[in-house]
C-alpha cells in the first residue's frame, strides 16, 4: 500500500492451519486412487486442510496381475466418487471385487499304477490309477464297451480268454478331460 507521500509498506502474515492426514488404501492394494489433488496407486497419505472438503474418487474397474478387479465400495460407504470432509484424521479404502482363480483350461494327466500282466491265466484283472490333479473323477472302458464313470483300484472279474484293452481317462475339478486316455493291452491264456 502507498501514502500520499509515495511511501509503502508491506505486512506478511504468516498462516499455519491445522491439517489432518487422510491414508487412502485399496483392497486390493495398488489400485490407483484420486484424493484431492493427488493421484497415485494406493496405499498413500494425503495431507489436508481441517474442516476442507476432499473429492475421492475410484476407477469402477482396474486391470493387475492379468485379473479385471470390479469396484465394490468405500469404507465410509460414499459413492465410487464422492466428497469428504477433513474434520480428523481418518482412513478411507476403496474396495474391489476378488476375481476367481484363473479359468483353468489344462486337461489332466492320467497314470496308470497298477495292471496285470501282458500274459496271465487270471481271468481277473485290476486296474489302479490316478490324475495328475486332486479331485479329478475317472471314466473307464473295457474292450468295445462304453467308457463308465470309475474309481481306483477297478477290478473286472470272470473274464474270457483272450486279448484285452482297457482304457482310462481322468476329468478334472473343472471338467478338463485327458485327450489321449492311458491304454493298457494284454492277454488272457
Amino acid at each position: 500500500m502507498t501514502d500520499k507521500r509515495g511511501l509503502a509498506a508491506s505486512k506478511t502474515i504468516q498462516i499455519d492451519p491445522r491439517t489432518v492426514e487422510l491414508a487412502m488404501s485399496t483392497d486390493p492394494p495398488g489400485i490407483p486412487l484420486t484424493a484431492g489433488l493427488l493421484s497415485q496407486p494406493a496405499p498413500f497419505s494425503l495431507t489436508a486442510i481441517e474442516g476442507s472438503n476432499v473429492a475421492l474418487a475410484a476407477p469402477s474397474s482396474a486391470q493387475m496381475n492379468g485379473r479385471t478387479y470390479t469396484f465394490q465400495s468405500w469404507s465410509d460407504g460414499g459413492a465410487r466418487a464422492h466428497t469428504v470432509l477433513a474434520d480428523a484424521s481418518a482412513g478411507y479404502q476403496a474396495r474391489y471385487s476378488t476375481p476367481g482363480p484363473p479359468k483353468d483350461e489344462v486337461p489332466p494327466l492320467t497314470t496308470l499304477r497298477k495292471h496285470p500282466p501282458k500274459s496271465t491265466s487270471s481271468r481277473k484283472a485290476k486296474f489302479a490309477f490316478t490324475s495328475s490333479e486332486a479331485g479329478s473323477r475317472f471314466r473307464c472302458k473295457l474292450d468295445r464297451g462304453s467308457y463308465k464313470p470309475c474309481h481306483s483300484p477297478a477290478t473286472y472279474r470272470k473274464l474270457k480268454r483272450g486279448r484285452h484293452v482297457f482304457r482310462v481317462y481322468a476329468i478334472d475339478a473343472a471338467g478338463n478331460a485327458d485327450r489321449s486316455p492311458t491304454k493298457f493291452k494284454w492277454t488272457i491264456r
